[in-house]
C-alpha cells in the first residue's frame, strides 16, 4: 500500500503543482513510514496528527 501511494505521489508531482490529503484512517499503512520516505525526497509536508498534507512546487527538484 505504501509503494502505491508513493507512485501516485511521485506521477503526480511530474504533473505540477498540487497538495494532497491524506487521512490515515482510510489507509493501512504506515504514517511514519510514508512520511519519511517523502521528506527524504524533498516533499514538503504538514502532519496535524489526522490528515498529512504533501506538497509539491514546480522548480523543486525531488526526483
Amino acid at each position: 500500500m505504501l509503494e502505491n501511494i508513493y507512485n501516485k505521489i511521485t506521477n503526480s508531482a511530474k504533473r505540477g503543482a498540487w497538495d494532497l490529503y491524506i487521512r490515515f484512517n482510510d489507509y493501512d499503512i504506515h504514517k511514519s513510514a510514508l512520511k519519511t520516505c517523502l521528506l527524504s525526497k524533498g516533499f514538503d509536508i504538514y502532519d496535524n496528527g489526522h490528515c498529512m498534507i504533501v506538497s509539491w512546487l514546480p522548480g523543486k527538484s525531488h526526483f
